[in-house]
């Protein structure tokens, strides 16, 4: 009786592995997948920086005083020559008029005499030749000092003054009429908006990618998912540090004509620039690809199992790389994040 329960057990015991086994190999583990398709890959490089101007200025008194008149408002078009403030030029106003005033008398000293001489040739009413010719000497270095004196008051009257030295466009003015001004104190700045581009910082490892005419996309916080274009236009022959030491490019990014009519110096924002493009290619999500030992490889599905298989790597962007061999369009991929349970051959169940 003992002996016939045993072998119950033992049956019962062995139909129960057998039903394991064959409940696991029916089972199938649940994946992400990715479709392989065709489409387009651009290849960037990432930066940061800012809209500026190669033709700008920032002015300021040659000399300190009260601000009298700011004849600009900002975001007004100026001339080059155009005036743009006054400061308090009553001192110096006063002395050019006294400085113009002794030159004048000084010039009119001198034609008195050689009226004298033309009118009197033999001298009667000038005493001799060498008298007057020490008279006129001593009168010609009276005009030249009231000159240089006269020279002298103009530019510190001029120093009170402040034009335009570009046709532009007034960005900033710093300073309120009433108030002082020292001497080289920015008052008002003026920008060419003609002469505006996108100046980006680089990193240094990414230098060598770099090629004038490269096409970029720029983004700029002012104009939120709006995308505007242009291509680089200058790649220095020098680096930049920053406080920490490390090395930077600044390249220049022309910019094109919708963006240049509504950029203004200053604005930030991010580019892109696009390295190397390439369209109409067999293309797979980035996170497909699987690197071991310098091989790499993907799990297709086919037949219900996931296929381990080598494939062959091309262009790469941001979120996709280019599929040179391997793979076919619309096959099926397994997404990394199941990498460590799938194994060659297991049955799978996609979930997308």
């Amino acid at each position: 009786m003992r002996s016939k329960t045993k072998k119950i057990i033992i049956l019962i015991v062995s139909l129960l592995i057998i039903l394991s086994i064959s409940i696991t190999s029916l089972k199938k583990t649940p994946v992400a997948t990715t479709v392989v398709k065709k489409g387009s890959i651009q290849q960037t490089i990432a930066a940061s920086g800012k809209i500026k101007a190669k033709n700008k200025a920032s002015l300021s008194f040659s000399a300190s005083g009260e601000i009298t008149e700011i004849l600009a408002q900002k975001g007004q078009e100026v001339k080059k020559g155009a005036l743009l403030a006054k400061a308090n030029t009553g001192g110096e106003y006063q002395s050019y008029l006294s400085k113009t005033a002794l030159l004048e008398q000084a010039k009119a000293n001198l034609s008195l005499i050689e009226k004298q001489y033309a009118d009197n040739p033999d001298l009667s009413a000038l005493g001799s030749e060498d008298v007057y010719w020490q008279k006129h000497k001593s009168l010609q270095e009276s005009i030249n000092s009231a000159q240089a004196m006269l020279n002298m008051a103009s530019s510190s009257l001029a120093d009170k003054y402040i034009y335009s030295p570009i046709n532009g466009t007034v960005t900033n003015i710093n300073y309120k009429v009433g108030e002082y001004a020292n001497f080289g104190t920015p008052i008002i700045e003026v920008s060419d908006k003609s002469s505006l581009y996108f100046l980006a910082e680089i990193n240094e490892e990414d230098f060598s990618l770099l090629a004038e005419n490269q096409k970029v996309t720029i983004e700029l916080e002012s104009f939120p998912q709006k995308k505007f274009e242009g291509f680089v236009s200058s790649i220095p022959n020098y680096i930049s540090t920053d406080k920490s030491g490390n090395i930077f490019y600044e390249i220049e990014i022309n910019l094109a004509d919708d963006l240049m009519s509504k950029a203004v110096d200053g604005m930030g924002g991010d580019i892109k620039i696009i390295i190397e493009e390439k369209e109409n290619i067999l293309i797979v999500d980035l996170g497909a690809i699987i690197t071991e030992k310098d091989q790499t490889h993907v799990y297709k599905i086919q037949n219900g199992r996931a296929l381990k298989t080598t494939v062959d790597l091309g262009l790469d962007g941001i979120f996709d790389i280019e599929i040179l061999n391997g793979l076919q369009e619309k096959d099926i991929v397994i997404l990394p994040e199941n990498s460590k349970t799938i194994k060659d051959g297991l049955k799978i169940k996609p979930q997308n």
